[in-house]
């Protein structure tokens, strides 16, 4: 985490001995660094086994398309970096995370997606060229593509309240190894994001939190009162 990114700034966002519920952690890199350096109890859910998971607290194999969220409804932090786009129903999965952590004022989502409204992905369909890949935006992968406004869209139509936005640039440093020019890219990154975030970002990050769907709590016959 040496360089702007997903993983950098939710590290610098999540708070020391927080407790932190990971989705679709992967090969959990940011989570060892979280556990062994912010002392943070994690909770990590995908779909693969790793050597890495023993650095978790607690750890669980799912189909992340067919997770029932049966977990306690204590975490601070819920990560979910550049997993909504792999999610073949991602509505559905945010409605139902809404509706485990909206009653937890406290929890907070960490959640990106990259940006499909890239000015690169522009140019290639300007020329009419639009062809999935192993991995970037177009990963072959991803299920669904988001542009900054149908990001929020997706999140609000399911009860989440934006509180930040942050546009993340190209990683640079993943293919240029010679820091010194990595700088002068990420730095011509960070304006042209200032200025431009909608089209110039690699990836869209959101701090958001959930506040309960009143619809669903209606017909599951909870006491509205104290939501008063």
């Amino acid at each position: 985490m040496e360089f702007y990114s997903t993983h950098s700034l939710a590290y610098s966002l999540i708070k020391n001995n927080s407790k932190v519920l990971s989705l679709g952690c992967g090969h959990c890199h940011i989570e060892k660094e979280l556990r062994e350096k912010k002392n943070c109890y994690i909770h990590g859910v995908d779909n693969l086994l790793n050597n890495n998971i023993k650095c978790l607290d607690l750890y669980e194999i799912v189909d992340l398309d067919h997770y029932k969220f049966e977990f306690k409804n204590n975490y601070d932090f819920i990560l979910l970096l550049d997993v909504i786009e792999h999610l073949h129903n991602p509505e559905n999965f945010l409605k139902l995370l809404n509706n485990k952590i909206s009653q937890n004022p406290k929890s907070k989502l960490l959640i990106s997606t990259p940006n499909v409204a890239n000015i690169f992905i522009r140019l290639m369909l300007l020329f009419g060229y639009f062809n999935y890949g192993k991995r970037g935006i177009l990963d072959k992968t991803h299920a669904r593509l988001f542009t900054k406004d149908s990001f929020i869209k997706i999140l609000e139509e399911n009860n989440f309240r934006i509180n930040s936005i942050s546009y993340i640039p190209i990683p640079i440093p993943l293919v240029i190894k010679n820091r010194f020019i990595c700088n002068i890219f990420m730095n011509i990154q960070k304006y042209m994001n200032i200025l431009f975030g909608k089209l110039f970002s690699f990836q869209i990050f959101i701090e958001a939190e959930a506040y309960p769907d009143l619809d669903y709590l209606i017909a599951d016959g909870e006491d509205l009162i104290s939501y008063n």
